[in-house]
């Protein structure tokens, strides 16, 4: 994979955040800006023999705030942790992931609700 495919990417989301913000990007709406992302999304995992969406990002977000590995996530906690030396302890992370697997979004609504739960404040 050529470092130049995930830079162009980078840019694609990049222009989502300008939106996020509430920044004026002229000629670029949000629809247009996440249909070129997924462009260049979909074909990278194609790249990287990627099988499973759903399995690759339950595996960041079993259920638990990746950082801080709690549900709902604690902002709090994650905060301490992001911008150190400390970064997500994997083998922490994969035990929730077994112990949360019986939750695993099976459709759409079930993501969406499992991101809304993991969204609340603690």
């Amino acid at each position: 994979m050529s470092r130049i495919s995930l830079e162009v990417l980078r840019q694609r989301l990049r222009i989502l955040t300008i939106h996020d913000r509430h920044k004026e990007k002229e000629g670029v709406d949000v629809t247009d800006a996440l249909c070129k992302a997924l462009g260049w999304y979909f074909p990278l995992l194609a790249k990287f023999k990627i099988r499973s969406v759903e399995d690759m990002v339950f595996r960041k977000f079993p259920y638990a705030g990746p950082y801080c590995r709690e549900s709902p996530h604690n902002e709090a906690k994650c905060k301490t942790i992001m911008g150190t030396s400390e970064s997500v302890n994997h083998p922490d992370l994969a035990l929730v992931r077994q112990r949360h697997s019986i939750r695993n979004p099976a459709g759409l609504d079930d993501w969406q609700q499992m991101f809304q739960h993991l969204s609340k404040i603690s």
